[in-house]
């Protein structure tokens, strides 16, 4: 696709959440930009009343921002959110990635009140709360355009950031599973190539492209494999796609690029077409018993 340059858009963050406001109008006036590390408690409404059966949008003061000369047709993708016990508190937090401006970490005091904690982390295509070590604690992963992912640590109101080990290419989508069965969390990572490609011209080839990765979680660090050597991926799943009770990959593809799909095997993963027709530019990808089957799976 041709470099294009648009007006700069900025996407605001919203919640949909169930209703526990008495007023149904329940959105905020976005804030003035955090400079701190953070700020006060920001109540999304006066009073609360026991949850209803509908849902309730409230919006954050957070704004994911476009490069300042202007916004690529990339930037469209967004930045991605998580929702996690950072804290470990017992409420859910939730993370906003952000282009040109900060991500941010929201705070959930249980009591629909979120404190804003400002990073320095920019360029962030997706973002995951998990446990990566396995300590029983929840860590923010998150994919950036041109750098490898970083595993963020909270504490006492500061995310530190760190490289994830072992991993130092760039990637777009990702998501976490325990593939192998070891009781260890294991990461999927794909590549954006149409990007990387306009960004490094060949030479994004020369060093190796993209494609599928998979990580496994070894006792000090992970150990890769490729799946495949081209994407274009902004979602990643893991379906039971043949119903033998193991996690298969599912890749979700920008542009023309046909979706790709793995099956896990007792000789590793084998690429597949599974379903009566493939679909390309894809944005997003879930997976749930549509047919109350009960299954999460497409039945053949």
């Amino acid at each position: 696709m041709a470099h294009q340059t648009f007006i700069p858009v900025v996407f605001c963050a919203s919640l949909l959440l169930m209703a526990c406001s008495g007023a149904q109008n329940g959105a905020i006036s976005p804030a003035a930009p955090v400079v701190t590390t953070t700020s006060n408690s920001v109540p999304f409404s006066a009073q609360a009343t026991p949850c209803g059966t509908n849902f309730v949008r409230h919006e954050l003061p957070h704004l994911t921002i476009g490069e300042p000369a202007g916004t690529y047709v990339y930037a469209s993708n967004g930045s991605g959110l998580a929702v996690g016990d950072v804290d470990g508190d017992g409420n859910e937090d939730v993370v906003f990635g952000n282009i040109a401006g900060t991500t941010t970490l929201y705070l959930n005091d249980g009591q629909m009140h979120f404190t804003p904690v400002t990073t320095d982390l920019r360029d962030v295509r997706s973002l995951a709360i998990v446990d990566t070590d396995g300590d029983g604690k929840l860590e923010i992963v998150a994919t950036q355009r041109f750098r490898r992912p970083v595993i963020g640590q909270y504490s006492n109101g500061t995310i530190t950031f760190s490289d994830m080990p072992d991993v130092y290419s760039s990637f777009y989508a990702m998501n976490w599973q325990d593939l192998n069965a070891d009781g260890k969390l294991d990461a999927v990572f794909g590549t954006y190539d149409t990007e990387q490609l306009q960004n490094q011209g060949l030479i994004f080839n020369e060093r190796g492209g993209g494609g599928v990765f998979v990580y496994y979680r070894t006792s000090d660090g992970y150990r890769g494999e490729r799946l495949n050597q081209q994407a274009d991926a902004l979602a990643i799943a893991f379906p039971d796609i043949n119903h033998d009770g193991v996690k298969d990959i599912l890749v979700g593809n920008d542009f023309n690029r046909r979706d790709m799909a793995w099956l896990a095997s007792p000789t590793g993963w084998q690429s597949v077409e599974p379903f009566w027709q493939t679909t390309e530019n894809t944005m997003s990808i879930d997976v749930a018993d549509v047919f109350n089957t009960g299954t999460n799976a497409t039945p053949p």
